[in-house]
């Protein structure tokens, strides 16, 4: 029996004509060629992604290091200032903050009639001050001040003293009687060598009468030992005026070169001041004219008086 099966020659040949597999030959030569770029390009992107990426995370990295650097620095300055800001600030205010957290001033007071009538409390959160003649005590500063002067807080107000009604009890508190000033006043707000100095003047010369045919002492003045009590109208010459004036601006000046030291409403208040300036610089002023004083219209805590009681602290 033949076979019809081809010889291999033939099977061959046909293979190598065989149009259909060189039709897929050809085909996937093409797809080849263009899917190279393809891949390529996809490469280049991926490439250029992680670069972009990677200049992000370091720029970051710089970024928090001059942040970090940045925030070393300003708490080396505010190290520094803190340290002024301690330099100035006596050592005994700072002990004393240390040692005590909260002290409330509080003081027996008899209830004053009069309508303007402050509290006296020193409870209010503020600034804390330290007494240079006790350093157990801190007192802070209170409302109602009546002079808004930049720099300087109400640490007490006219009442607290209370000294015409109760000398006893404001002494206890810390209270002077300075005739300088007119009244009773926080000795904080006083100047213990400047008030020395004017009870040593000469005897201005005082009257209960306007006629001057009822004298009285300079000392029962000075001690506010007044017949009819301090709202006992009284007459000196223009002199004790004058002085007056002079020793409250030396006070001024004295005291706004220290820090732990304050100044009371008439030295304090530039109204007063610039009447001083006045009464210093008239030429038409008369030393030996007389003038009125009513010791209770300065201060001390009675009813019916004026602000010169107020001490005034500087704010650190």
């Amino acid at each position: 029996m033949i076979s019809s099966r081809p010889s291999n020659d033939k099977y061959e040949k046909v293979l190598a004509n065989d149009p259909e597999l060189e039709s897929n030959s050809q085909r996937t030569e093409d797809e080849d060629e263009s899917i190279l770029p393809k891949w390529d390009q996809g490469y280049r992107k991926r490439s250029l992604a992680a670069m972009v990426w990677l200049c992000m995370r370091v720029a970051l990295i710089v970024a928090s290091i001059i942040a970090w650097g940045s925030s070393l620095w300003l708490t080396h300055l505010a190290t520094l200032e803190l340290q002024k800001a301690r330099a100035l600030i006596p050592h005994s205010a700072i002990t004393t903050a240390q040692a005590t957290k909260t002290l409330t001033v509080t003081a027996k007071l008899s209830a004053p009639t009069h309508t303007d009538q402050k509290t006296d409390s020193h409870e209010s959160t503020g600034h804390r001050i330290t007494n240079p003649h006790h350093d157990s005590l801190n007192t802070m500063f209170i409302p109602g001040g009546q002079l808004p002067v930049a720099g300087y807080g109400l640490a007490y107000n006219t009442y607290y003293c209370n000294g015409w009604s109760d000398p006893e009890g404001a002494r206890a508190r810390g209270c002077v009687l300075d005739p300088s000033q007119g009244g009773w006043v926080h000795e904080l707000c006083h100047d213990p060598e400047l008030r020395a100095e004017w009870l040593r003047l000469p005897d201005f010369g005082w009257w209960l009468d306007a006629h001057r045919t009822q004298p009285i002492a300079q000392e029962r003045v000075w001690a506010a030992d007044v017949p009819g009590g301090v709202h006992t109208e009284l007459f000196t010459p223009q002199a004790f005026h004058i002085e007056h004036c002079k020793f409250v601006m030396r006070l001024r000046v004295k005291h706004t070169t220290r820090r732990n030291r304050g100044l009371g409403y008439l030295p304090l208040d530039p109204g007063h001041m610039y009447h001083c300036l006045h009464i210093m610089t008239d030429d038409g002023s008369d030393p030996t004219t007389l003038t009125k004083v009513v010791l209770g219209e300065f201060g001390g805590g009675t009813s019916g008086f004026g602000l010169g009681g107020e001490c005034y602290m500087p704010i650190l």
